[in-house]
């Protein structure tokens, strides 16, 4: 069994620790040497000092009692107080410090008279109930001056010339006061004897230095130092595999048991482990030493990892090249973008511009990744040959009198712009226009169509002829006759076309050449009127009928 306890020790002053079991248990073995685990790390021997490296002052020690021969053989707890002495009656020189060679002194840690109550530790048993209240020893000191002289090497060593305290049988109790006087080093053995009583002891001491005055303060009882855990992770969330380094921050743990949640456990004290699978788990730390164990958690979140999902759209698909296209990315959970426009040209920006220079179809893809994967889609592109327009055009007519309205037809291929001059000054960007022509003349109607690869023209001439005037003129095969009598009348107008007769008795006809009986006696005149856009003329003649 290895036990422990802290204590302070003043530089080369004389510690005395009194151990008083009220309740004294059954032991194996009278006896356990003492180490100091903290600085030195070995034991403690006559006329060994034990300080901090290069400095002589209040160091914070653990002294270790060392050995498998002290054993507590029953489940009795034990009730240990603890009183420390010590001492220094006069500042502290050179002569007093012949043991600590090359050590510079800390004046303001060592004073004359003082004396410290610490903290201690002891572990005798895993149900140890031990105390930590102690009656403050007197305080009655001087400042130490600063006139030292540095250590030499001229020194007396300090030997076994010390009071062998081992053998306290008769003690039954060490209370009250103690004066030790002379140079001294106090035995390293630990014993334990059974008094008559119910009341035991332990005494214990290390250190070199002069004599003084001091009381044994009163006790009080304690209990064990139980552990308390408290852990810290790396990470509480993140994708599976997730990897989770777990860091103790426990107080007094000796042993340390992990279950991480997932059927897996661990004993080291600052773990790394990975959850493979998804979901909640709950990490657990138990601590333990020998007076007992406490434990705490924390959750772990291992998530689904979350795959990117490639999408984009363009604001073409095909054109003519050069075609500018706009790409926009419309994946899910992307964190990184790349692209291959199928020409040669690559990317990594979100949403690119590409330029296709010269014609064909393209395939472009886009790649997405972020931490858990990659995905892909791509899209085809058309860049086409540049088209032009072709020009062409009709109208209703190419000719006639002015006025001249004209009806004009588009019958291009291609165009997206019309541009029409129509020769007289007059132009349309219509596709379809109508126009007039008010004079006579011969015009050369142009149309020039356009789109972005280019331009294209074609023309019809019109022409917008003089007014033609029609002339009336007939003739009949009979101009008279008996009754009934026939008539033929033949048209011989000119520029005619529409006619009109009126042949005296009250009947009509709009025939160019019509055929009329008489069937009453008398003379008749016969009015015709020829007539055309532009006018009309009239001529008369005379039918007789007789008996």
């Amino acid at each position: 069994m290895r036990t422990s306890f802290k204590t302070l020790l003043l530089g080369m002053v004389f510690i005395s620790l009194i151990f008083t079991c009220n309740k004294f248990p059954a032991f194996t073995g009278t006896s356990a040497s003492l180490s100091d685990t903290k600085y030195a790390n070995t034991r403690i021997n006559t006329g060994f000092w034990d300080n901090l490296p290069g400095v002589i002052g209040v160091p914070d020690l653990d002294l270790a009692i060392n050995g498998s021969e002290l054993q507590n053989t029953t489940d009795d707890p034990i009730r240990v107080t603890i009183n420390s002495l010590e001492n220094l009656n006069s500042p502290v020189n050179s002569a007093s410090l012949a043991e600590a060679p090359g050590n510079p002194m800390n004046n303001s840690s060592i004073k004359a008279n003082e004396t410290f109550n610490p903290t201690y530790r002891i572990n005798l048993a895993s149900n140890s109930n031990l105390t930590n209240n102690h009656t403050n020893l007197t305080n009655n000191h001087t400042n130490l001056t600063n006139n030292h002289t540095n250590l030499t090497n001229n020194h007396t060593n300090l030997t076994n010339n010390h009071t062998n305290l081992t053998n306290n049988t008769n003690h039954t109790n060490l209370t009250g006061s103690a004066n030790l006087t002379n140079t001294f080093d106090l035995d390293r053995t630990v014993s334990l004897e059974e008094a008559s009583g119910s009341t035991g002891s332990i005494v214990s001491g290390v250190g070199s230095g002069s004599g003084g005055d001091g009381g044994f303060g009163d006790s009080d009882n304690g209990e064990g130092i139980l552990p308390k855990a408290f852990f810290s992770n790396s990470v509480t969330e993140g994708y599976v595999p997730l990897t989770v380094q777990f860091t103790d921050l426990s107080e007094n743990a000796e042993e340390w048991n992990w279950d991480f949640g997932d059927g897996t456990i661990s004993t080291e004290q600052n773990p790394v482990h990975t959850y493979t699978a998804t979901g909640e788990y709950t990490a657990t730390l138990e601590v333990s030493n020998v007076n007992g164990t406490n434990s705490t958690f924390s959750t772990i979140f291992a998530l689904q990892p979350v795959l990117p999902i490639a999408n984009f759209s363009s604001n073409v698909t095909s054109g003519t090249a050069p075609l500018t296209v706009q790409f926009t990315d419309l994946s899910e959970n992307a964190e990184e973008w790349n692209w291959d426009f199928g020409d040669g040209a690559i990317s990594t920006e979100q949403n690119p511009v590409h330029t296709y220079t010269a014609t064909g179809k393209y395939t472009a893809t886009l790649e997405v990744s972020n931490v858990n994967g990659t995905n892909s889609t791509f899209s085809t592109i058309f860049a086409l040959q540049s088209v032009l327009p072709m020009a062409d055009f009709s109208s209703n007519v190419t000719s006639g009198t002015a006025p001249l309205t004209v009806q004009f037809t588009d019958l291009s291929e291609n165009a997206e712009e019309w541009n029409w001059d129509f020769g007289d000054g007059a132009i349309s960007t219509e596709q379809n226009p109508v126009h007039t022509y008010t004079a006579t003349g011969k015009y050369t109607a142009t149309l020039e169509v356009s789109n972005v690869n280019g331009t294209n023209s074609t023309f019809s001439t019109i022409f917008a002829l003089q007014p033609v005037l029609p002339i009336a003129n007939f003739s009949s095969n009979v101009t008279s006759g008996t009754a009934p009598l026939t008539v033929q009348f033949t048209d011989l107008s000119e520029n005619a076309e529409e006619w009109n007769w009126d042949f005296g008795d009250g009947a009509i006809s709009t025939e160019q050449n019509p055929v009329h009986t008489y069937t009453a006696t008398g003379k008749y005149i016969v009015t015709f009127t020829a007539a055309n856009v532009n006018s009309q003329s009239t001529k008369t003649g005379h039918i007789s009928v007789n008996e």
